[in-house]
């Protein structure tokens, strides 16, 4: 259970903090275009499932958890400008967001079950 925990967390922080770290080091050596919805729709899932996932952190185990990952969210899309490790994972935010998400509804499953 821990590891969809962290799944639901990561994946779509991740995904977040993907479109800043693309703006401020973008990947000009990919040639082949790509579809700027897909960044969008990314950004969308990404954040209804971490909403979503810290509302089911605040209900099941308090507010000091959810707090905790509210602000190391905050401080990786601050730090996140400064460094361009994230561009292998530019064409996989959508899937990042996707599994985020997955593992997000999996905890909802299993919480009202």
């Amino acid at each position: 259970m821990t590891l969809w925990w962290i799944a639901a967390l990561a994946l779509p922080a991740l995904a977040l903090v993907i479109q800043p770290a693309r703006m401020a080091h973008p990947d000009n050596g990919d040639m082949e275009p790509e579809n700027p919805l897909a960044h969008a729709a990314a950004q969308v899932i990404a954040g209804i499932a971490l909403t979503s996932v810290t509302l089911l952190l605040l209900m099941s185990h308090g507010v000091v958890l959810p707090a905790l990952a509210l602000v190391a969210f905050a401080a990786a899309y601050k730090l996140v400008r400064h460094t361009g490790a994230l561009k292998p994972f530019y064409r996989w935010q959508l899937a990042i967001a996707a599994g985020g998400t997955f593992a997000a509804a999996r905890l909802w499953y299993s919480w009202i079950s």
